[in-house]
């Protein structure tokens, strides 16, 4: 199975590429793109057409809207899965507007916990990832008395090597598997970040800063089970289709395959 997180940034060009991407692959998959809500000063597309867009290319492709996280701005999350992923998919209510929450039964005695999110960017003065983050893993924690399974996946809009992600004041997710944790973050161990970088500002400007904010973050009984992880710059993988996700996306798609979850312990 693959798992994938992908800011669209408000253009469906951007989804369909990923989704024709991931339809080559021929297995199951779980997507969560963020900011597929239009603009609010966006006058020619109203009552949320391109989400409906999304979710109309989507369908066309066996591909279906499991649901969304109910942000009040354009710091949205939606989270898509394939047919046979989708019908086992339960929503789990959130105390975040900002968590699109979900168990995966995987078999009768197995389920897996799927949370996509976007966390407000840092350009905004008054978001507090730290206490986002804070929040975030209180919810994980009551999780956790449910399953020992749990995938997060998003835009965090920041780094994994920052305080909210990375210590015991925030989410503390680490880069290696410890029997004192059980939040694994593969991206972190992804190369320099001037090569793997998913996010870059400054395509407008002179000065490029190089982030890894579109991250995946397992738990620990899940870590073995990653065969691979990929952030997809390479022009060649949307060769042929709409567009190049970059033009028109300050972010780069992040990908992880997972083989034998349902076996993992």
């Amino acid at each position: 199975m693959i798992i994938g997180t992908y800011n669209i940034q408000r253009q469906s060009e951007n989804f369909k590429s990923i989704i024709t991407h991931l339809k080559r692959f021929d297995c199951d998959f779980i997507l969560c793109i963020q900011e597929d809500l239009d603009s609010p000063d966006d006058e020619e597309r109203k009552d949320n057409g391109l989400r409906k867009e999304c979710k109309l290319i989507a369908e066309s492709y066996g591909v279906y809207l499991c649901n969304t996280a109910k942000s009040i701005d354009t710091c949205t999350a939606s989270v898509y899965a394939t047919a046979r992923i989708a019908r086992r998919m339960e929503e789990i209510e959130s105390s975040s507007n900002r968590h699109a929450i979900f168990n995966l039964n995987i078999t009768d005695d197995h389920s897996l916990i799927i949370i996509g999110l976007h966390a407000p960017s840092q350009l905004y003065p008054q978001s507090n990832k730290l206490y986002l983050q804070q929040t975030l893993r209180i919810e994980i924690d009551k999780l956790f008395n449910q399953t020992n399974s749990m995938i997060l996946l998003g835009d965090f809009n920041d780094n994994p090597f920052s305080e909210s992600m990375s210590t015991v004041y925030g989410l503390n997710a680490k880069p290696c598997i410890d029997e004192s944790i059980y939040l694994c973050n593969p991206t972190w161990l992804y190369g320099s970040l001037a090569i793997s970088e998913t996010h870059s500002y400054g395509l407008k400007t002179n000065v490029t800063r190089h982030n890894i904010f579109d991250q995946i973050i397992v738990s620990k009984d899940l870590a073995k089970a990653i065969s691979s992880i990929k952030v997809l710059k390479e022009k060649s993988i949307f060769e042929g289709l709409a567009i190049e996700p970059r033009l028109q996306s300050d972010h780069n798609p992040v990908f992880c395959k997972l083989n034998k979850i349902w076996r993992t312990k």
